[in-house]
């Protein structure tokens, strides 16, 4: 027995006993703890370096970095380094979120954040979606955060990739839809009981019903008996898997039928059982009623053809078909037969030409080939050469016609030969008259140049050069003739004017040149009894206007002067400015044409100025040699 243990009592010692083997079972529970300590410390510590998520040790007082598992080192690329003693927002991957630092303070207060998906910059620049979960709990009396980062960067993906799916899929139904709604055709769609179960808006605008009034009601409901008897035959076919296309004959809701062309296609489920049918219907009802009327037409034409072959058998006048290619004669009616005698067989061995005399071969040909070629519609008088040898005048029309498949003309002829004749006599009881009236005009001029010998020929040279400038004005020739012919007379009411005061070699008073003036007027009171078939009194009358006013009788403006009356203003001054008279000698022609120069516009009528210009010199006119000769006299 020890020193220390001397003395004890037993009770003591067993005391001390007690105690000591307490504390050596102590000593085992500390060293079993100790020894689950570091095994549990190892499990997490295992747990940590080997966890997929992402998962950073913060101090929970200064936010710095503590500790990293390898996850979110190969995540983001940053090393291990590169965390530790780090703030959160020290670190590149976090640099960018601007609520970082909020985000800390919120977790200190909270002790819990969660971000279901934020980005992530990793070393390399890739953004990673990723869940981040953050929480506060102690360690050894510390606070401390520990953040859990799991990478959902192919979650998201597939959510993505799933999204565009439903996106494209529901642009696709959108797609079909409209296909549908707006296709011209019906569509519907039954189950098994033929019960309409979808029907498009052009299927009820078929039936003249609404769609809602479609669903639901049994097809057969728009078919008459006859056609529910066929209708059912299809669908125990369209049973079998069958898709086929019928015509069909469907009712309205008014009773009325619709023709279609049906097509019905089986439907079935997953499992492969019949579920029901798809119906396209094409509205063929105008095409049916189009067909019904080219059938009635054919029947039509076929009683016209007979008809129009009795009309023209039966014809007044003369027909012909003409085979455009060969320009021979395809067909003679009677009528031609009778006009040229030729028979039936002879024309069919007859060209175009053979009709012509040949003194107008040539002529005819091409006109009768412009008919053909569609330029023209009608020609008059053609001269067609008769059997015996005579010619007869028709009026010949023509129309394009499809015969047989060959393209022809056929030429519709009228005898004109009697109004022919009847023209060439009126043509010369015309030209006689007109011969006549000129013979009579032309002494009515001498009549006033009788009396003023001073101005003989001035009215034929005035409507020598009135018609050369009605010709450069491009007037029609019938125009031009009364121009002419107003010339000649234009003057005709000076034989009113007392001859002294015409041959008067001095200057005229007022009273005389009054008298003058009236020439115009009478000129017009002579002519006006007379029908010609030109404005010939009112010529006269207006040959002194001037288109400023300042002219006489009228003081009439501009256009209110008719053409021929501005025309023969201009050939008169000319003509009168390059003439001797009895109270001065002659101007000259370039004196005239100066004149007519600078009161163009003012005076007289441009175009007309322009075109007696262009006369003199360009065209190189001259008057007869009157003038020179009667100027060299007064010389």
């Amino acid at each position: 027995m020890t020193k220390r243990n001397a003395g004890k009592t037993k009770e003591e010692f067993i005391k001390d006993t007690d105690e000591l083997q307490q504390l050596a079972t102590g000593a085992n529970d500390l060293e079993n703890l100790i020894h689950r300590l570091e095994t549990s410390e190892r499990r997490y510590r295992r747990l940590f370096e080997t966890a997929q998520d992402g998962i950073l040790i913060l101090d929970a007082d200064t936010a710095q970095i503590v500790d990293v598992n390898p996850f979110l080192v190969e995540m983001l690329g940053y090393s291990k380094e590169e965390f530790l003693g780090k703030k959160l927002w020290e670190v590149g991957a976090f640099k960018n979120i601007e609520e970082a630092r909020s985000a800390f303070t919120k977790l200190q207060s909270e002790h819990y954040i969660r971000y279901e998906d934020m980005p992530l910059e990793a070393k390399d620049g890739r953004l990673i979606s990723v869940e981040f979960v953050s929480n506060v709990y102690q360690v050894d009396h510390t606070n401390v955060i520990q953040c859990n980062i799991r990478d959902i960067s192919a979650r998201k993906n597939a959510e993505r990739t799933s999204q565009r799916a439903e996106e494209n899929l529901a642009r696709g139904e959108r797609k079909y839809s409209q296909l549908v709604e707006k296709m011209q055709e019906g569509v519907w769609i039954i189950d098994k009981e033929a019960n309409i179960l979808f029907a498009n808006p052009r299927m009820a605008e078929i039936l003249e019903c609404t769609v809602d009034e479609m669903q639901g009601t049994p097809l057969f409901s728009f078919m008459d008996e006859r056609g529910v008897t066929i209708a059912k035959r299809l669908f125990e076919r369209c049973r079998q898997g069958i898709i086929e296309q019928h015509d069909f004959e469907v009712v309205r809701k008014d009773g009325t039928p619709i023709y279609a062309i049906l097509e019905t296609s089986p439907m079935s489920d997953e499992n492969g059982n019949y579920t029901g049918a798809l119906g396209c219907v094409t509205d063929i009802t105008k095409r049916k009623q189009a067909e019904q009327a080219l059938k009635d037409n054919v029947e039509v034409l076929a009683a016209l053809e007979k008809t129009y072959g009795i009309i023209v058998e039966s014809a007044a006048e003369g027909i012909l078909i003409v085979n455009t290619e060969t320009k021979r004669f395809k067909y003679a009616n009677p009528a031609i037969i009778r006009m040229l005698g030729y028979s039936q067989e002879e024309f069919k061995e007859m060209a175009i030409g053979d009709l012509s005399p040949k003194d107008s071969q040539n002529q005819m040909i091409s006109q009768l080939e412009s008919q053909v070629k569609g330029e023209t519609t009608m020609l008059e008088g053609v001269p067609c050469l008769r059997k015996n040898g005579t010619v007869l005048f028709a009026d010949i029309k023509t129309s394009a016609a499809l015969l047989d498949g060959i393209k022809c003309n056929v030429g519709f002829f009228t005898n004109v030969s009697e109004r022919i004749r009847a023209d060439g006599e009126r043509r010369q009881n015309t030209a006689k008259l007109l011969k006549a009236m000129d013979a009579i005009i032309k002494v009515l001029a001498m009549t006033v140049e009788v009396r003023d010998p001073y101005t003989s020929g001035h009215q034929q040279r005035v409507s020598s050069l009135s018609t050369s400038i009605a010709h450069e004005i491009r007037l029609p020739p019938e125009q031009i003739e009364g121009i002419r012919i107003a010339g000649i007379v234009h003057d005709i009411g000076k034989m009113y004017v007392p001859s002294e005061i015409l041959s008067k070699p001095g200057q005229l008073t007022e009273i005389e040149f009054s008298m003058i003036k009236m020439h115009s007027q009478a000129g017009y009171d002579i002519l006006k009894i007379v029908e010609f078939p030109w404005p010939i009194a009112q010529t006269v009358l207006q040959h002194h206007e001037r288109m400023d006013g300042s002219g006489y009788p009228g003081h009439l403006l501009g256009k209110d002067i008719i053409l021929e009356a501005r025309i023969l203003a201009v050939a008169d001054v000319v003509e009168a400015m390059a003439s001797h008279r009895p109270y001065r000698p002659a101007l000259g022609i370039d004196k005239a044409l100066e004149e007519i120069s600078k009161k163009k516009g003012i005076l007289y009528d441009p175009e007309v100025v322009d075109a007696c210009l262009k006369v003199f010199n360009q065209e190189g006119f001259k008057f007869e040699g009157e003038i020179a000769d009667r100027n060299k006299a007064s010389v």
